[in-house]
């Protein structure tokens, strides 16, 4: 009884062992054909866009700063129309630029800064701050210690401003400007 045991258990191993390499054979043939296929020859040309040279790289730098000097007059020419929803970070020049035009020794020009006071709200005068989507209650008491109170202050900050809060981003991100202006005139009556 157990030689006949041994024998079929012998057999059964053989015949999975044969079941594996036909499996893997024909996994080659089908999949591993076409893969081997595509690829070029050593010895072929390689493509030489591919690679790159100094003239790229010079020409490359020439791009970048050009694209710089676009944004920045695409920032000045939004700035006239008084487009509202430029975003903080569109605002300027951006790193990336700046370091191109560092390493290619042209100045950088900083815009002129467009300065306006903030106007001080009344004490008695008080808007509901956490109305405007992206302020909380936290949000709110950090904008109160800083004087902030009304739909109208928030309405009329300046990039500049803007760019100085640690939660610039968040302010064109979330569009307070414009809420606050809807919600003043819905409050108010008047359009700022």
């Amino acid at each position: 009884m157990s030689y006949l045991f041994l024998q079929t258990l012998v057999i059964q191993l053989f015949v999975g062992i044969a079941f594996l390499l036909l499996g893997l054979w024909g996994g080659k043939f089908l999949w591993g054909h076409d893969r081997h296929s595509a690829q070029p020859a050593p010895d072929a040309p390689r493509d030489a866009a591919a690679e790159a040279t100094p003239e790229t790289e010079a020409e490359l730098k020439k791009l970048r700063m050009l694209n710089g000097k676009l944004e920045k007059e695409n920032h000045k020419l939004r700035a006239k129309v008084g487009a509202e929803d430029v975003p903080a970070e569109d605002a300027g020049t951006s790193p990336e630029v700046e370091e191109t035009l560092e390493i290619v020794d042209l100045p950088v020009e900083p815009e002129p800064p467009r300065t306006r006071p903030a106007k001080p709200a009344a004490k008695a005068e008080r808007d509901e701050l956490i109305k405007i989507r992206g302020i909380g209650k936290v949000m709110a008491e950090k904008l109160e210690k800083k004087g902030i109170r009304t739909f109208r202050q928030i309405a009329e900050w300046t990039r500049e401003e803007i760019a100085k809060l640690p939660y610039g981003t968040r302010v064109a991100r979330d569009k307070w400007q414009a809420q606050a202006r809807r919600l003043h005139k819905e409050k108010y009556g008047e359009k700022i």
